[in-house]
């Protein structure tokens, strides 16, 4: 809602209830994200012993009995080795689900934060100096000078400090999601940054 005395466009974007558009759903992410940390967590977590191992040292160490080495899939194998082989397959095996629940709350965590801007909302202001943007409670300004192009999309604008396309544009600037305001947003920006050629 544009404040016509301080000349302040301020509005807030909630991905939840408008949408980020496309496959950026949340509804969509968050299941993934949850489903990716419990495969990553998974693969970094099971025991990587062959099937039926633990089943083998066992026999292989019943079969010992006075015999100073047992052999063991071509392997010749002490009583010593047999037993700290069997211990640490029955450890891995025994502490497999607690290290898989632990890494898959680790990598839910850090998966949610890289993609927060997914779920969380975020506040925009517009005025006279330039775009402020909070995020999670941290708000960040930078300046109109900061700025030299734009280019307006479905459903956000990118800001760039780049006067041309170029591949960096997505790390050199703010893209500022809509929310029923495009063509106040859009006219607000053309006042205060150049729209240069090449910029669709």
């Amino acid at each position: 809602m544009p404040d016509e005395q301080l000349q302040i466009l301020r509005w807030s974007f909630n991905p939840w209830k408008q949408g980020l558009g496309g496959w950026r759903r949340p509804q969509l992410a968050l299941p993934l994200s949850l489903m990716l940390a419990v495969i990553l967590s998974w693969s970094l977590t099971v025991p990587n012993f062959p099937k039926g191992y633990e089943a083998q040292l066992e026999g292989a160490l019943t079969e010992l009995g006075n015999a100073p080495f047992a052999v063991l899939d071509g392997r010749q194998l002490s009583r010593e080795q047999v037993e700290g082989q069997l211990a640490q397959v029955r450890t891995a095996s025994e502490s497999f689900p607690v290290q898989w629940l632990l890494w898959g709350l680790v990598s839910a965590v850090l998966l949610l934060g890289m993609n927060a801007s997914l779920y969380l909302p975020v506040r925009y202001e517009l005025n006279e100096q330039g775009v402020r943007v909070e995020f999670m409670g941290m708000p960040s300004l930078r300046r109109w000078e900061h700025y030299r192009n734009y280019y307006p999309h479905e459903h956000l604008v990118h800001l760039t400090t780049l006067p041309r396309p170029s591949a960096l544009d997505p790390f050199r600037g703010h893209s500022l999601m809509f929310s029923g305001n495009r063509g106040e947003v859009l006219a607000y920006i053309g006042k205060h940054v150049e729209k240069r050629s090449g910029s669709t």
